[in-house]
């Protein structure tokens, strides 16, 4: 086992790439666009928008995931 020392920065920076992950894995892609919010609100929009038109094509689950009470295949 290894053991790393972590600044306060290094842990903030771990747990916000961990939780965009798991947003994505949850098929909230649109999450990325946090990234590039210094961006002009008509560019920011843009990127969410298109982000959330690829939710379709890169729905990304594992087998052992469930569909969200958001998922638009849950009546």
């Amino acid at each position: 086992m290894a053991n790393l020392e972590l600044n306060d920065e290094q842990l903030k920076v771990i747990s916000k790439a961990c939780e965009l992950l798991s947003r994505i894995y949850m098929g909230q892609i649109e999450e990325v666009a946090l990234l590039f919010s210094d961006l002009p609100e008509e560019q920011y929009q843009q990127l969410v928008d298109t982000l959330k038109s690829l939710k379709p094509i890169i729905k990304v689950t594992s087998k052992q995931s469930n569909s969200g009470i958001r998922d638009e295949s849950i009546p």
